[in-house]
């Protein structure tokens, strides 16, 4: 590739050099159409729990942080299958418990997402919420820009204000040189 993973992987390090924990996400070609899945990585780091973690404990977690919330605490089986509440209505119960979250005064400040181009329409729309509403939160996304994803069209515009930091191709005399080194 052209240098994306590594120049997140040089934040991670210089944040948390520093003390700073960050929060990362991946998102991935195969799970493209799997809603949220960039998030769920995210949601088990804010929360301490380790990956492959019975649900019921990612359950007993989520009921004690929102122990004071009662309305998110109601929400909670939104995070699995349910029928009860769908479209809009479910979107915006889980971004209102993600955005919770984030908000507490013990969770990181940064936040790393790798492969916007694979996210998910409601992964895609949880970050926009999340821009808007955790305005302490520094959010850092890679994307390739030679991908042309309907769903990733106009990001920018929805995630305003961004900085936007292009990396151009090595040339075969840089890649040389750097493999000599």
């Amino acid at each position: 590739g052209i240098g994306k993973s590594r120049v997140l992987a040089e934040m991670v390090a210089m944040a948390e050099a520093i003390e700073q924990k960050v929060l990362q996400g991946l998102a991935t070609a195969i799970n493209r159409t799997t809603a949220y899945f960039v998030w769920r990585d995210v949601l088990r780091q804010i929360l301490g729990v380790a990956p492959g973690s019975e649900a019921a404990a990612l359950r007993a977690t989520l009921q004690e942080a929102f122990a004071s919330n009662p309305t998110l605490q109601s929400w909670l089986p939104l995070l699995e299958t349910v029928e009860q509440i769908t479209g809009a209505a479910r979107a915006a119960a889980i971004g209102d418990m993600v955005v919770a979250l984030l908000l507490r005064p013990s969770c990181p400040r940064m936040l790393v997402l790798e492969d916007l181009h694979w996210f998910d329409s409601s992964s895609l729309d949880l970050l926009v919420a999340i821009a808007r509403r955790v305005p302490r939160l520094l959010i850092v996304v890679s994307n390739r820009t030679s991908t042309s994803a309907s769903a990733v069209a106009g990001i920018e515009t929805r995630l305003a204000p961004t900085v936007e930091i292009r990396l151009q191709a090595l040339a075969r005399d840089a890649v040389s040189e750097m493999i000599q080194q």
